[in-house]
């Protein structure tokens, strides 16, 4: 199946929102409809429910190992073929975790910006890894004005940039993303893919994917700037598609071509179905922010689909709104979903997914099974797992192993959570028999 095909969560057509956009106008008092551009109204009551059975049989009583200590929020996960784990710190290292455990010195370094919720983020090996030993990263990083400009000009600078078609907004920080390879002689070289997608210090997106054909996907948060994800000729609130990774240097995205979904406020995992073909994302439902209308809850795990419109900030969660694609699951209360991979074991079946999800506020690793009768249907939600739920503090980053073991990385170093005694630390997780007993793969 190619990724064209891909089905979703709704089968209504979506067509994209005119450009043109007004900022989110706020009524401060929380009474009545929130209006933004355009006189559309956000959607402030949930109308379709969100909660799930457990699966049956129960689930077994999992293994625990500590694999690594000592990390400094980790924020993603890759495994290469050799069994190592490639692991992404927030203030800008790469980390190889092996047989002997974490080693010392960082596989490589990058600049990045460390600030709320940016650094260092998303990481994926390449296809041809076992030929090529290349991975690819996003990250966040001070615009180039801002470094090489006085403080005092910054500000006018950052005004005449957001005018510019194509460019970065404006923002102060931007995202690139490096194609990273070791040369011959121990040393890294780097190549920029994409450069200067606007950020801001909350909702950087960050999660990175290979799709079925092979392009490369990355996901972009609305920056703060809500309106955005509904405006087509904005990069901020949207996945994109990068096709040619030969890189160039100093080349913002390229706009609206490199579309695959709009509406979506803050999406931190993609991941891919082989069987199937299918792409799945999730998504930060709103936070109580003034900007956001206050609103709360509504966290998301969606199916992707080409050009999908994801309702942010018109709407979050499972709404009944024709316009919009829905979730195939809607957490509220919210559970901060910030990891996303697919298990393995599952792969042969194209009707089934299990997908893994690690949340921050939930403080669980998810185990959620997704159904469709044939192909070219639509995906459910079965049947959902918490798993480690407290035990650990905040959970972000997750991969499904070949054998179907589960790593996931705490959190708890992110200036959000309580740092316990190790913190942050890389477990591994095993079933008896390497696999789920019973209904489970």
């Amino acid at each position: 199946m190619t990724f064209n095909s891909i089905a979703g969560g709704s089968a209504s057509p979506r067509g994209p929102v005119g450009a043109g956009f007004l900022f989110l106008t706020v009524l401060l008092g929380g009474c009545g409809p929130e209006v933004g551009p355009e006189d559309q109204a956000v959607r402030m009551d949930p109308s379709l429910p969100s909660d799930l059975d457990a699966c049956v049989p129960a689930i077994p009583e999992p293994e625990v190992e500590e694999l690594a200590g000592g990390l400094e929020t980790p924020w993603g996960l890759a495994q290469a073929p050799d069994g190592r784990i490639f692991v992404t710190e927030r203030p800008g290292r790469i980390r190889v975790v092996g047989d002997t455990g974490l080693d010392p010195e960082p596989w490589a370094t990058l600049d990045t910006r460390e600030e709320a919720e940016l650094g260092l983020m998303g990481i994926v090996l390449s296809p041809g890894f076992s030929d090529d030993g290349a991975l690819y990263v996003m990250g966040h990083f001070l615009a180039d004005s801002e470094q090489a400009l006085p403080s005092w000009i910054t500000p006018v600078v950052r005004r005449v940039r957001a005018r510019l078609p194509g460019h970065d907004e404006g923002t102060r920080f931007v995202s690139h993303i490096y194609r990273l390879s070791r040369a011959s002689g121990g040393e890294i070289e780097r190549t920029r893919i994409v450069s200067s997608i606007p950020a801001g210090q909350l909702h950087g997106g960050g999660a990175l994917a290979f799709d079925p054909s092979g392009a490369l996907l990355y996901s972009v948060g609305d920056a703060q700037m809500p309106w955005s994800a509904q405006d087509p000729q904005r990069v901020p609130g949207k996945i994109l598609r990068r096709r040619s990774l030969s890189g160039e240097p100093g080349s913002p995205p390229r706009l609206p071509d490199e579309i695959v979904a709009l509406g979506i406020r803050n999406s931190q995992g993609i991941a891919v179905h082989e069987a199937s073909g299918t792409v799945l994302f999730i998504d930060h439902g709103p936070t109580g922010l003034v900007p956001e209308a206050r609103r709360q809850n509504r966290d998301e795990l969606n199916v992707l689909t080409e050009s999908g419109n994801y309702g942010w900030p018109v709407e979050s969660g499972a709404m009944e709104e024709a316009r919009f694609l829905n979730p195939v699951v809607d957490w509220s209360p919210a559970v901060a979903p910030a990891g996303l991979a697919i298990e393995g074991a599952a792969a042969d079946d194209p009707n089934r997914i299990v997908a893994w999800v690690a949340s921050l506020r939930g403080q669980a690793l998810h185990r959620v099974e997704l159904r469709r009768e044939s192909e070219g249907e639509s995906w459910r939600a079965f049947c959902e797992d918490r798993l480690l739920e407290g035990e650990y503090g905040r959970l972000r980053a997750v991969l499904v192993g070949e054998e179907g073991e589960v790593y996931v990385a705490t959190s708890n170093r992110d200036g959000r959570g309580r740092i316990r005694e190790g913190d942050d630390r890389l477990l591994r997780i095993r079933f008896p028999g390497g696999h789920l007993p019973g209904g489970y793969p």
